[in-house]
């Protein structure tokens, strides 16, 4: 199945690894700082706080949110089915994710598979994590994907229908397992 790809987008969290995260402190944190935004939806709200307070109003964001990713990085839970199946892609390896690029590394590392990838885009490198495709925008100007051969590989709405926004194929990271 995947000899028909030369390129594979891998989403991170609840995908390759399940890192700990209270989001639902992430959520009261970012409130507390940005008490106007309704961070009910994470992507949203952050969009928001773009929109409302620039770049320095989402560097604030990201940092608060870097706490809360980082406390239990040790605590992470690989899921081994699909770093099996990473490790048997040929082709160029990518990751988009809506966690911090930092966390991504440190994690990768920990399990040695970060040499697999080219290149990875993090929330914390856009303005608007996904759906939206600023983290494809931001692949695109390193790799000239064709779409016609990259596969998006996933586990939620937001990468299904950011697949879809770029014209992708998507699968489910639960079909590899």
């Amino acid at each position: 199945m995947t000899t028909n790809y030369d390129y594979f987008i891998f989403d991170f969290d609840a995908t390759i690894s399940k890192i700990s995260v209270d989001w639902d402190g992430v959520r009261l944190a970012l409130h507390k700082r940005f008490p106007d935004i309704d961070f009910t939806s994470y992507s949203g709200g952050v969009t928001k706080v773009f929109e409302l307070y620039g770049k320095e109003g989402l560097k604030e964001a990201h940092a608060l949110c870097l706490e809360f990713e980082s406390a239990d990085i040790q605590g992470a839970k690989h899921i081994q089915p699909c770093i099996d199946f990473v490790k048997k892609c040929k082709g160029t390896k990518v990751i988009w994710s809506s966690n911090q690029t930092e966390v991504i590394i440190r994690v990768l590392s920990n399990i040695r598979i970060l040499d697999e990838f080219e290149f990875i885009v993090g929330k914390d490198q856009v303005a608007r994590a996904k759906p939206y495709i600023d983290g494809f925008a931001l692949l695109q100007k390193k790799i000239n994907f064709d779409l016609s051969k990259t596969l998006f590989i996933g586990d939620s709405s937001a990468d299904r229908e950011a697949a879809k926004n770029i014209g992708v194929d998507y699968m489910d990271v639960k079909d590899i397992m």
